[in-house]
């Protein structure tokens, strides 16, 4: 299905943003798929680590484990999922449920970790993905949700030419209205929450070819729930945010990474030990 006149619009001007940013990433043929070994991939990740120190990309490497927060996400979006079916369970049970299921059946190395915990290791995640499933569900407008709601979309597109992909993610997608929900936990600035809001509206346009309604940030620390709807203004953040990370990612990878920027964001850099700008 071709996409929306003003999503094949918008697929031209982000190609024609970073196709040249992205000049030094590996060619790609037309309706070929990236090699996986040479491709960039742009995520949240890397939109904040640009729009914070850019500098600290060089010090990124493979998925060095899982931790609570990442595994409260995963089995709470598995909560929802099954909510969304008609469980009638407490979501703690449920939560419990497939914690149990997922470390009985799965070969996956969240279920490898969740092994490695004890029983009260176990209970205290349990207990997280039962609260994240509670608050994303009250962050959902009406429940059940329509039918077809999703949890847990990723979403990504190829720039045409080169191997680099943009990637996203939404926590909930309610494709009847055309609605985006994300979840965070974070210590984001204004400038953050933005991108947290235009992020996902742009990378689900250029992938589905249709342009999202409105996305929702819902942050699970203040309980604040903010819309917005998908506007031009929207999506010229993202694309904004775009080239900045690109720019960066490609620096780091393929030239020299950019001068460090040190901030509230260097607790969390997997450079701090070395770098003689950390801030702490």
């Amino acid at each position: 299905m071709p996409p929306e006149p003003r999503v094949a619009d918008l697929r031209d001007e982000a190609s024609a943003l970073l196709r040249p940013l992205a000049d030094l990433a590996a060619p790609v043929a037309p309706d070929s798929t990236p090699p996986w070994d040479q491709l960039v991939r742009i995520r949240e990740h890397e939109l904040d680590a640009a729009a914070g120190c850019a500098a600290s990309l060089a010090f990124e490497g493979d998925f060095d484990g899982w931790r609570a927060a990442f595994a409260r996400k995963r089995l709470g979006l598995a909560v929802l999922q099954r909510l969304a079916k008609g469980a009638t369970a407490d979501p703690t049970t449920i939560a419990a449920d497939v914690l149990d299921q997922e470390v009985r059946t799965s070969t996956s190395s969240l279920a490898s970790w969740l092994a490695t915990l004890g029983s009260g290791g176990a209970a205290a995640v349990t207990r997280e993905a039962a609260w994240f499933a509670t608050a994303t569900r009250r962050g959902i407008r009406s429940w059940p949700p329509p039918r077809g709601t999703t949890f847990g979309t990723r979403f990504a597109w190829d720039l045409p030419g080169r191997a680099l992909r943009l990637e996203a993610s939404a926590d909930a997608v309610i494709w009847e209205t055309r609605d985006v929900l994300v979840v965070v936990s974070g210590e984001d600035d204004g400038d953050g929450e933005r991108r947290d809001l235009a992020w996902p509206a742009l990378v689900a346009a250029l992938d589905t070819g249709k342009l999202p309604a409105s996305v929702t940030r819902l942050d699970l620390v203040s309980g604040e729930r903010r819309r917005v709807p998908v506007t031009d203004d929207v999506l010229d953040t993202a694309l904004t945010a775009a080239a900045r990370a690109v720019e960066a990612t490609m620096a780091v990878r393929f030239t020299a990474p950019p001068l460090t920027s040190p901030g509230r964001w260097c607790r969390r850099c997997r450079g701090r030990d070395v770098c003689p700008d950390v801030r702490v």
